[in-house]
């Protein structure tokens, strides 16, 4: 090392030639050069070992806490959410790929929580539970765990529903008949759908039970795994059902579907045959309607889509604590969906679902369906809201019971008799009447001005 002496002041007078030069001198001897040689390498040895310590300390920490399902789920959030935050910061727009990351690390998580869960539940089932149980395929190494209804995670029957890698989650398997069970004993912690095989094998598992087949609540699947009739190719119109539960249909017949209800509508107002497909799977939300269009789309080639939603396909939204983010979630998926159907000339209709307490009760429409209504890329016509329908039939139906000395405890338009909160068939076919008096026609008017073909 060379060090540089500072240069000495000169005095008045002085000879320039015997000015001090800038010249290699020496210092004292700093405090580790005055180190012995062996006392040197002593203390780097100490230092190297307690660094060791200390790297090895964070190491085991560090695997310890991403050897557990939780400390890995805590450690990939982390990361992904200082990745967004970093994204935000620099002015950049949303990162997707760190979105759909989150989203397989928290559903992942979800099942692994619910798995264990189940194992639980199952195991203290009845004897007589669980060989119910095993014959739906709902026994722990069978059952379908997927998540489902925007962020929660469902155990579904194997022998009803199939696991799809593709978006979609799940799906319920073709040609499968099937019936809605009630009261079957389960932990609460579990969210269970008991939709099991409808066989004369299970009227002699139910006993002992203490569940019970509901009655008139069959549902059948046509070779493409939906609910309904085989699709006609060939029909003059043809349109597809975007939803969930509510058009899926729970505890009501095949032909008492919504879709079922709204085709026959149309047939009638259009003097035409109508091939409806119902895409609606129960726990569906706004991402797996999307990659239900995906998979069905060009492949039946429908002349229009209508957009079914419910409060529960949108998060938290609804909710006293509502996350802002879950609705710009679903406002990019109905962009998604929207963006599809015009890029093949598909006309879209939205319609929501109405529930019982709105009606019967405070509306607050503002919240529901007016926080979706403000993010469909849709003009006013194709928006169809058939509260007013509801309410109208409500009003007519509490006079009907009065006069009758007999005030309905829960509205016959929903299932709240079975402690269901959707649509009853009265409910469903109100609803097709009211989509199908709108929808008619401005299906009509698209014809007469060449944008369709039927």
């Amino acid at each position: 090392m060379i060090v540089f002496r500072r240069a000495h002041r000169l005095h008045p007078g002085s000879n320039s030639r015997n000015r001090p030069r800038w010249v290699p001198g020496r210092q004292e001897p700093s405090p580790r050069q005055q180190r012995l040689p062996f006392l040197e390498r002593s203390l780097v040895l100490e230092r190297f070992f307690k660094q060791s310590i200390a790297g090895f300390t964070l190491l085991a920490v560090f695997t310890a806490v991403v050897a557990s399902p939780v400390g890995r789920y805590n450690a990939q959030r982390f990361f992904l959410q200082a990745r967004s935050t970093l994204v935000r910061a620099v002015g950049l727009p949303a990162d997707r790929w760190a979105i759909d990351t989150d989203w397989r690390v928290r559903r992942s998580y979800g099942i692994e929580r619910t798995r264990r869960t189940y194992q639980q539940a199952y195991a203290q089932v009845t004897p007589q539970t669980r060989r119910l149980l095993d014959y739906a395929g709902l026994s722990p190494q069978d059952a379908v765990l997927r998540w489902g209804n925007y962020n929660q995670t469902f155990v579904l029957p194997s022998r009803v529903f199939a696991p799809d890698d593709d978006g979609r989650s799940y799906r319920m398997r073709p040609h499968t008949r099937s019936i809605w069970l009630k009261d079957v004993a389960l932990s609460w912690d579990v969210i269970g759908f008991f939709l099991v095989p409808d066989t004369a094998e299970l009227r002699s598992l139910l006993e002992g039970t203490g569940a019970y087949a509901v009655q008139g609540s069959t549902q059948t699947t046509n070779s493409w795994g939906c609910r309904g009739p085989e699709p006609d190719l060939s029909a003059p119109l043809r349109g597809l059902i975007l939803g969930d539960s509510n058009m899926q249909g729970l505890l009501v017949s095949d032909d008492e579907t919504p879709p079922e209800c709204l085709r026959r509508e149309l047939e009638s107002r259009l003097n035409t045959r109508v091939s409806m497909l119902n895409t609606g799977h129960l726990g569906y939300s706004p991402e797996q309607f999307f990659h239900a269009l995906l998979e069905y789309g060009d492949r039946f080639r429908p002349q229009f889509v209508v957009f079914s939603f419910c409060a529960n396909d949108f998060g938290s939204v609804f909710k006293p604590n509502p996350n802002s983010f879950d609705l710009e979630e679903g406002k990019f998926w109905v962009g998604k969906i929207f963006e599809y159907c015009r890029a093949r000339g598909i006309a879209v209709i939205a319609a929501p679902v109405p529930h019982e307490e709105p009606i019967t009760r405070a509306r607050r429409e503002g919240n529901y369906p007016g926080k979706v209504c403000d993010i469909l890329p849709i003009e006013s016509l194709w928006y169809c809201n058939p509260f007013d329908d509801f309410a109208d039939e409500q009003a007519r139906l509490d006079l009907e019971h009065l006069r009758h000395g007999a005030p309905a405890k829960t509205s016959p338009l929903f299932n709240g008799r079975l402690h269901d909160n959707h649509m009853s068939a009265a409910g469903t076919a109100l609803w097709g009447k009211a989509v199908g008096r709108r929808l008619a026609p401005l299906l009509e008017s698209e014809r007469l001005k060449g944008h369709i073909r039927f």
